[in-house]
């Protein structure tokens, strides 16, 4: 099928074959139709499926980058905390050894 033929020139035989050969080409580009259409079916049911997984992976993200905030939160109250008690712990401590060294001074 590279050249064409003239038709007013073919006879009845060639004409069939010409007829056959062109029903055959018909057919093929048929199924192939037909195997991309299933192609495209199956494509679209995996960027479906693959949407719904970013989704729930987004989903995932959101929920730990809070988790993640909320710790740091937690984190940075319990440095607050520890640097408020420790401060605590020395201001009491050093009433305690001055109270301590009153109670000396005045024993003696």
């Amino acid at each position: 099928m590279t050249s064409r033929p003239n038709r007013d020139h073919l006879t009845p035989e060639q004409l069939r074959a010409l007829a056959a050969q062109l029903m055959q080409r018909v057919e093929t580009l048929d199924h192939q139709v037909d195997t991309l259409g299933k192609t495209v079916e199956t494509l679209g049911k995996t960027v479906e499926t693959m949407g719904k997984k970013i989704n729930g992976n987004q989903t995932v993200i959101e929920k730990l980058t809070h988790e993640i905030a909320q710790l740091k939160r937690l984190k940075f109250a319990k440095r607050s905390g520890q640097v408020k008690s420790i401060s605590c712990y020395r201001i009491g401590g050093s009433q305690f050894n001055h109270a301590r060294r009153d109670a000396r001074t005045h024993a003696v």
